[in-house]
């Protein structure tokens, strides 16, 4: 390299540009791109769903999900209609009245498609191993009070009173609160603004949150209040801070070893997520119909936060994803999306949901909303469709994942252009799977702490 010294970097690029040349100029290196944004709370099942189908792809899938929030997914999605600056987005609460209308005034509305059941719990790193004690109890009238800065010790009155019956927590109850919040437009604000207003009147809470400080636009955080990002340096944001309390979603605080604080469900029990039932479809009337709403509906006036419902969490959110309805301009990207759609919705992902703390919607309305987008999600005429190979009959069938009801076709279609194939995989993500496996044995086991011989007893103890 002529004038300059061969640093390592240098020589890198050159042997790359000496790769390009070797490729015959007809030659097509062939990547489909898709790229989506929004909530935080589900951003690893993105994630894992784009490493699975990026590992099994043919030719290279590429898609990428950035976790910046519900509100700024939705503004990826619609702020330029009706173009977008994102594929597909996804958040835990709908699309405004005003927003969903604008896209469907632009003649390219906004789908709202169901895909999977979360909650946001209230955590807390209180000084000292809690583990074996009883969860803190704070009333909404309380927590309206410390995410307002009206209340700053651990050891006020207001939370003493929760916890008068709860002696194992009073001995945690101590030194100066440190509030961490979410920026403005996150659906776990959302999910908390929401049931502290929701809850204030039946409570007749002394101090209020107000309905302008509801979901997006919150006004009335302490002054010092820590502001983080998305959910992962909302762990991150407690775990640095004892004493510190926030709101994340329920899985990714349980399993960051956060103290979760009991809250008041409407049925006036003090409830943690261990209590939440893992019947996530209740057959009440009124649920049922929150799920069965049509996917190119208004869905800004439902909600399931703190409903008179026995067997939801108070802060119970769904998540969804956003899609416009016509996306011919992505080319063969829009039979990727199709697809995705499809997979996210089926029996390969609803494996994940335990281990990451969320719930399942029902199989039979996963399927009708799969059926709903085969028939109402417009691609482009030429847009390759793309397939999905199963391990079943000797691993020779194929199906149209997003057709539940497709035929198998022929077995040599498997190796062809545009077919997601299980029979692929990548080392590295079978690797993960089993490390993840080992580490899940290890935190079980850990829970129960080292067993040791106790001296003259003959026999093992737990530390």
């Amino acid at each position: 390299i002529r004038g300059k010294m061969a640093t390592p970097k240098l020589l890198a690029w050159a042997a790359l540009i000496g790769l390009v040349a070797l490729v015959p100029a007809n030659s097509q290196i062939k990547i489909v791109d898709l790229d989506g944004s929004g909530t935080s709370n589900h951003a690893t099942v993105m994630w894992r769903a784009a490493d699975w189908i990026k590992a099994r792809s043919k030719p290279f899938a590429q898609i990428t999900y950035r976790s910046i929030g519900t509100g700024a997914g939705q503004d990826d999605l619609t702020v330029t209609a009706p173009m977008s600056r994102s594929d597909f987005g996804c958040g835990d609460f709908p699309l405004s009245r005003e927003r969903w209308a604008a896209a469907t005034a632009s003649g390219n509305p906004v789908l709202h498609v169901p895909l999977l059941v979360g909650s946001v719990s209230v955590f807390a790193n209180l000084p000292g191993d809690d583990s074996l004690l009883s969860p803190v109890r704070l009333s909404p009238c309380t927590l309206i009070k410390i995410f307002k800065g009206e209340v700053t010790q651990w050891d006020d009155a207001d939370i003493v009173a929760d916890n008068k019956d709860n002696t194992q927590a009073l001995a945690l109850l101590k030194g100066p609160i440190q509030v961490v919040k979410r920026r403005n437009g996150s659906s776990s604000t959302f999910g908390l603004t929401n049931y502290l207003n929701k809850t204030q009147g039946p409570l007749s809470c002394a101090s209020t949150w107000p309905a302008g400080s509801v979901g997006s636009n919150v006004n009335v955080w302490p002054a010092n209040a820590v502001e983080v990002s998305n959910s992962q340096s909302m762990v991150a944001g407690l775990l640095a801070r004892t004493g510190s309390i926030g709101y994340v979603e329920s899985g990714q605080g349980i399993d960051a070893g956060l103290h979760e604080v009991a809250i008041l469900g409407a049925s006036g029990d003090w409830l943690v997520t261990n209590d939440f039932s893992t019947e996530i479809y209740p057959k009440s009337p009124e649920v049922q119909a929150y799920f069965a709403r049509d996917l190119s509906a208004d869905w800004s006036d439902v909600s399931l936060i703190y409903m008179n419902e026995p067997r939801l969490w108070p802060i119970t959110l769904v998540t969804y994803a956003y899609v416009r309805q016509n996306v011919t301009s992505l080319g063969d990207a829009g039979g990727l999306l199709k697809m995705y759609m499809g997979f996210l919705l089926g029996n390969d992902v609803q494996t994940w949901f335990p281990a990451l703390g969320f719930k399942s919607i029902a199989s039979a309305q996963r399927n009708a909303y799969r059926v709903f987008l085969e028939a109402n999600l417009q691609i482009a005429a030429d847009s390759a469709v793309w397939q999905y190979e199963v391990t079943t009959n000797n691993m020779t069938d194929i199906i149209n994942i997003d057709t539940p009801t497709a035929a198998a076709v022929n077995a040599a279609a498997a190796q062809a252009d545009f077919v997601i194939s299980k029979q692929r995989d990548s080392y590295v993500l079978r690797t993960i799977d089993a490390v993840v496996a080992d580490v899940d044995t290890l935190k079980s086991a850990s829970k129960f702490g080292n067993p040791y011989q106790v001296h003259g007893s003959g026999s093992p103890q737990a530390a």
